[in-house]
Formats: C-alpha cells, structure tokens, sequence
C-alpha cells in the first residue's frame, strides 16, 4: 500500500509587493508550476485566497502587503511533513532589467521614509541623494538587503554607509549623503565626477584660538587600530546563496607592521563576491590612510 500526504499551505515571503525569481524545494530548484504553488504579490487590499472563504469563511483573511506562496493540496513528503523551501525575490527597488539588485541610494530613500515599512524620517528632510547614486552606480555596488531582524534604525544606516564608503551629514537642514570616493569612475549609464574643489581658504585668522593651544588640533589613529586585513560575509548568487567570506588586504602595509585583522563584517545585503570585494577594499583603504580627526575653535 501507498499513500500520498497532501495539505492546504500558506507560506509567506516577505512584506510585498514581491515576485518569485525562482524557488528550491530541499536543494532541488523548481518552478513554482512544478510544485503546485501559486503567488499572491502583497498587494494593498489583496482579495482572500477563494479556498478559505470557501472552506473556512470565517478565518479568510486576504494578508493585505504580504506576499506568499499557497496551495489547495500540496504534495507533503513520505513522512507527511512540509520540506524545506528557499525563493529568489524580486523586490520593488531593483536597478533595472540586468541588475536585480537596489541602487543603495533608493534602499536608503525607501528605508527612511515609506510609509508601509519606513522609519518615519519626512521625505523634505532629505538632501539630493544624485552623488550617492552616481558614486554606487559608477563603482558598481549594489545591494539586496533582507530586513528580517529588529534592530535601531541606525545600526542599519550605519551599516549601509560602511560598505558603500559614505557618510551621512546633517547639513543646511537636511540629511545629505556624502561619498568618500575622490576618482571619477562610469558604468551602468552613470559618471561619478568627485568635487575636489577646496570650498574655503582658511588661515589661523579664523580660527578662536586658546590659550597656547594650535588653531587646528590633529589626533591621529594608533597604527594598532589600523586595520589592514578586512573580512565581508556576504552571499553569491551564483553559488545558490551560499555564504562566502570575501577578503581584502595591504600586504605592503602587512609586511611593514604586521597583520592587523577587522572583526568579520557579516553582510548578507551583498549577494555578489566581486561587490563585497571592491566594498572590503573600500574599507582597508580608508582604515589605513584616513585615519586623522581634526578639531578647531
């Protein structure tokens, strides 16, 4: 004697509107035809699914903004239990047809001020973010942030300007994003042209000066403190999603003083090696050689 196991399932993706790139039942990826699964996107005041309001009207609920996968009857394992299942989203903020990843100019602009998931920043605060955008594009950094931890909002931001070689400022009453990068560089139908140009001319005229003190104070970061060895755990597409430890070094600055290793960056934002690579990089670059803080009166 066999037997098949079936059963009604829901299974939610994700807050929507989403698409289904592609999908892994256990390691083997299918179409979603092929495991008897439709899609609901997550759209505002999506209709309830016709099995519940037929078989159970009374806990029909339409999960307006949620996204998920669901089935009449699907086909359970030998043991009569849901196998594990993986999906590829498409999300609303991708670059464009070839480059399913978000800008991280427009995940920053989403994640500060959407209505649905923002943080609540209002939307006239923010400065232009055409730099920032022209310097990700330019640089070929792109990101696919999941979201699935509660954490402060700033922890989140910060973590975005890390990998992305940004600062955000508070500037002329606005929240600006600064790019570090000081070389021009194209790609992706967008230039980034760096302003080298000095804005003010100042002398120790202009500054308050106390007592015997210098005008302008220099501290300078310990060489210890000077990271020269730099780890990002993101994901490779490529590679099914796996996790991969990408790093990034100075052997000319190893070989003088020694390793000096970065606690490991875990990332998963990065879906592409050769992205966490260039962001890693990024970071070595700036730990060692911009490691000056100036003070003034």
């Amino acid at each position: 004697t066999t037997y098949t196991y079936e059963a009604a399932i829901i299974m939610a993706l994700g807050e929507g509107p989403l698409g289904v790139r592609a999908a892994w039942r256990g390691k083997k990826q299918l179409t979603l035809a092929e495991m008897g699964l439709s899609v609901q996107a997550g759209n505002n005041g999506q209709a309830e699914w016709s099995y519940l309001t037929t078989n159970y009207p009374n806990d029909a609920r339409g999960y307006s903004q949620i996204a998920y996968v669901y089935s009449a009857a699907y086909q359970l394992s030998n043991n009569a239990e849901v196998e594990n299942h993986s999906f590829e989203i498409d999300g609303p903020l991708q670059f464009s047809g070839s480059i399913p990843d978000s800008a991280p100019s427009a995940f920053l602009n989403y994640f500060l001020t959407n209505s649905q998931c923002g943080v609540g920043f209002p939307a006239a605060k923010i400065g232009s973010l055409t730099a920032y955008l022209q310097y990700c594009a330019a640089n070929d950094i792109f990101i696919s942030p999941a979201l699935t931890e509660q954490q402060p909002a700033h922890t989140t931001l910060s973590l975005l300007m890390k990998i992305t070689n940004s600062a955000l400022v508070w500037s002329e009453g606005l929240l600006k994003v600064v790019p570090f990068g000081d070389e021009s560089a194209t790609a992706n139908g967008y230039t980034y042209t760096p302003n080298t140009t000095p804005i003010y001319d100042l002398t120790d005229d202009d500054f308050i000066v106390r007592g015997t003190e210098d005008p302008v104070i220099i501290d300078r970061s310990s060489t210890a403190d000077a990271y020269n060895h730099v780890q990002i755990e993101c994901l490779n597409r490529n590679n099914q999603y796996n996790v991969e430890m990408v790093h990034a070094r100075d052997l000319r600055d190893i070989e003088i003083n020694g390793l000096r290793s970065m606690p490991p960056i875990k990332c998963w934002w990065i879906v592409l090696p050769d992205v966490a690579q260039k962001a890693a990089q990024l970071i070595v670059n700036r730990n060692l050689y911009i490691r000056n803080i100036y003070k003034f009166f």
